[in-house]
């Protein structure tokens, strides 16, 4: 398995533009699928933020996070973001996402960020595995979440 942005793999933009879509509407009041797309067609290709990270296996996508900057309204201190970490279902247990989660560490030291946060809903014992600390309790369009970061 291999990484790569996806900004140098196009034919993953909409297919993932879909899963974010479906997996996160619920979260954002102005978010959609449509917006995710447009909001991939910005993003890097080479390691800045903001960008996304695809792992693959062969021409497979087995997985993607992205690194963002923003990504709580309610918290425009906090930066930057490792957001939409998605492992396709039949790779799940596997360690795609603490590999995902691994190599945006190093993405984000490598652009000079050594604190990084994320929320979630429902996941915050696995992100305690790798090495996020619980900041606070909020909700976000009405969900609860978890803010999380890693150091």
């Amino acid at each position: 398995m291999e990484f790569a942005f996806l900004k140098n793999h196009p034919e993953f933009i909409e297919p993932l533009a879909e899963i974010h879509g479906r997996e996160w509407t619920h979260l954002y009041s102005n978010w959609n699928s449509a917006i995710a797309r447009e909001e991939f067609l910005s993003q890097h290709a080479d390691g800045q933020i903001p960008t996304t990270l695809l792992l693959l296996d062969g021409a497979r996508l087995v997985g993607s996070v992205s690194l963002v900057l923003n990504d709580l309204p309610t918290h425009p201190d906090l930066n930057p973001w490792l957001a939409s970490l998605y492992v396709f279902p039949e790779y799940r247990e596997r360690g795609v996402a603490r590999r995902l989660v691994a190599e945006a560490t190093r993405l984000f030291a490598q652009n000079g960020f050594l604190t990084f946060y994320l929320f979630t809903e429902t996941e915050s014992a696995r992100f305690s595995r790798l090495k996020f600390k619980p900041l606070i309790e909020t909700t976000l369009n009405g969900h609860a979440i978890t803010v999380m970061q890693r150091q």
